[in-house]
C-alpha cells in the first residue's frame, strides 16, 4: 500500500508463468491486499498464501528497555485453515489496540499464545527477529531461547524454519543465520524450506521499485542515502532459487529437500473465505439499552 508498484495480477501471472501452485503477498503490518489477493487467485487457479509479518518481540517490557534494536524485528505468520483465518485477524487488530510503543505496535509472546491455534510462523527472513539476533547482534542464545519459546507456543510442525534464497555476495551476513538456523532445525526437529521475498514481480522493475521508494522518502533516485535494492528481490522461478542456494554452498540434496518442504508447507495451508456477506458482532445488549426499546418497541416495529 506504501510502497508497491505493481498490481495483484502482475504477480499471479508471473506465478503462472513458472508454472507455480501456490504464491503468497506478505503484507508488512496487517492484511492490507488480502481479498483483492484472494479473488484474483480464483481466476488464475494458484493456491493464494495468506501471511503477515509484523514486528514481534518475546517480552514487551524487556524491548522497550532494550537499546540494542536499531530497528523493528518482525515474525512472519501463515494462516493454515479458514475456520483460523480469524485468528489472524484478531491478533493483527488486537496488536494494533494493545502494544504500541514509540508508536509503533509491537506483539510478543503473550499475544501469540492467545492467537496461535492453526497458525504457523516462519523463523527467518531479511527482517526477523532471529535474523536481527544472530547478524546485527551476534547473539545466539538471544536467538535460541526466540525458538525455544515459540515451539513452546506453536509446537514443532507449526514452527518452521525459513532459509532465505538471496545471494551471499548481496547479504554477507545471511550465511551465518542460515548455518545457525540449519542446525536448529536438526537440533529441534523442525521443518525448514526456503523463501526469497520479492518486492516486484519481474527483475526488470527494480529501478521503478527504488524510484518509488525514493519520492516516498522525498529523496532522488541518485541521491546517495536513497534506497537501493540489493539481492534478487523479484518472483524467483525454482531454477533460480536452486542457482542462488548452489552458489550459497548448500548442497542438491538440501535444496531439494527446501523446496520440497516449502511445496509441502503450502499443501497444508488451505484457506476458503467466504465473501460478500455482511458479518455482525455478537455482544450482550446493556440493560438499560433493553428497557428502552422495550419502552418503545411498539413505535419502533410495524408489523
Amino acid at each position: 500500500m506504501l510502497e508497491g508498484i505493481w498490481s495483484i495480477t502482475e504477480i499471479f501471472q508471473k506465478a503462472k508463468n513458472f508454472w507455480q501452485q501456490a504464491i503468497a503477498i506478505t503484507d508488512i503490518y496487517g492484511l492490507y491486499g488480502m481479498v483483492d489477493f484472494y479473488i484474483k487467485s480464483k481466476s488464475f487457479e494458484i493456491k493464494p498464501i495468506i501471511w503477515v509479518e509484523i514486528p514481534y518481540t518475546p517480552h514487551i517490557a524487556s524491548f522497550q528497555l532494550a537499546k540494542w534494536i536499531t530497528r523493528f524485528p518482525t515474525l512472519t505468520i501463515l494462516v493454515k485453515d479458514a475456520e483460523w483465518y480469524h485468528n489472524l485477524l484478531r491478533l493483527v487488530s488486537e496488536w494494533y489496540r494493545h502494544t504500541q510503543w514509540d508508536d509503533i505496535p509491537m506483539i510478543d509472546s503473550m499475544m501469540l499464545q492467545s492467537y496461535h491455534t492453526w497458525l504457523i510462523v516462519l523463523v527467518g527472513g531479511l527482517e526477523s527477529y532471529a535474523y536481527q539476533s544472530l547478524t546485527m547482534y551476534n547473539d545466539e542464545q538471544r536467538c535460541k531461547e526466540h525458538i525455544e519459546q515459540l515451539i513452546s507456543i506453536m509446537w514443532s510442525e507449526d514452527t518452521i524454519i525459513d532459509i532465505t534464497a538471496q545471494p551471499y555476495t548481496a547479504y554477507p551476513y545471511l550465511s551465518l543465520s542460515n548455518e545457525y538456523l540449519l542446525k536448529s532445525a536438526q537440533m529441534y526437529g523442525l521443518s525448514a524450506i526456503t523463501t526469497s521475498g520479492y518486492f516486484y514481480p519481474d527483475a526488470s522493475q527494480k529501478t521503478t521499485y527504488e524510484t518509488a521508494l525514493a519520492i516516498k522518502d522525498g529523496k532522488r533516485i541518485y541521491d546517495m542515502d536513497a534506497r537501493k535494492i540489493v539481492g534478487d528481490h523479484h518472483i524467483l522461478s525454482e531454477q533460480e532459487v536452486y542457482e542462488i542456494l548452489k552458489n550459497n554452498n548448500f548442497s542438491d540434496t538440501m535444496i531439494t529437500t527446501l523446496i520440497d518442504t516449502t511445496n509441502s508447507i503450502a499443501d497444508r495451508c488451505n484457506v476458503k473465505i467466504t465473501l460478500w456477506q455482511a458479518l455482525f458482532p455478537q455482544y450482550d445488549t446493556p440493560d438499560d439499552i433493553k428497557n428502552l426499546y422495550e419502552q418503545h418497541r411498539d413505535q419502533l416495529i410495524i408489523d
